[in-house]
């Protein structure tokens, strides 16, 4: 508190009325700027085509698509670390497909995992609604997503979702998600 009568109390409100109008008029516009100028189709990354925009999720060539996405976009992963490097695909309910990869950092807890890089792609695209998941990795055999991403793809996807798991040599599993998060946290126990 500051002394009664003293100028340093309207010395603090000019201080704190010039942060509000900073940030308003300032940091804020920067952060959409430069998300709208980061943002993937700025980039020249193009969503990932697929042939209807209706929901074909157990269609065998849809399934096969979303196993190229995931392949195809674990090329990009950013693994210095572990060199274990994930592709992920989401499928929405729309038809569209989005995709993500692991994006590891020196303070391993800040690693993003390619599910929930995939699955913050399909929200940011207004696709929040998952259908399937395909996940690609180079391990010796098919590597399912870690228990933080599959409860972020419950969040997103029916617990019926199908999940492909897939080598790079060509192992695949698939499961319901249901059956790697058989007692997922969610809205029901809010």
């Amino acid at each position: 508190m500051c002394p009664s009568g003293s100028g340093l109390g309207v010395v603090f409100a000019f201080v704190c009325a010039f942060e509000v109008v900073f940030v308003f008029a300032f940091a804020v516009p920067v952060a959409v700027e430069l998300w709208h100028w980061t943002s993937p189709r700025a980039l020249g990354y193009e969503p990932f085509p697929v042939p209807s925009r209706k929901s074909i999720a157990n269609s065998p060539p849809q399934l096969e698509r979303l196993l190229e996405a995931a392949a195809s976009v674990r090329e990009r992963a950013y693994a210095p670390y572990s060199r274990f490097k994930v592709g992920a695909a989401v499928l929405s309910k729309s038809g569209r497909i989005h995709v993500g990869c692991n994006v590891e950092n020196a303070s391993y807890g800040l690693t993003l995992c390619a599910e929930r890089a995939a699955a913050a792609a399909a929200v940011a695209a207004g696709d929040a609604e998952l259908t399937a998941i395909a996940v690609v990795t180079d391990a010796g055999s098919p590597a399912p997503p870690c228990g933080m991403c599959l409860q972020t793809l419950l969040e997103l996807a029916a617990p019926t979702a199908r999940v492909v798991l897939k080598t790079v040599r060509g192992k695949r599993k698939h499961y319901a998600l249901r059956e790697l998060l058989p007692h997922g946290f969610g809205r029901r126990f809010l």
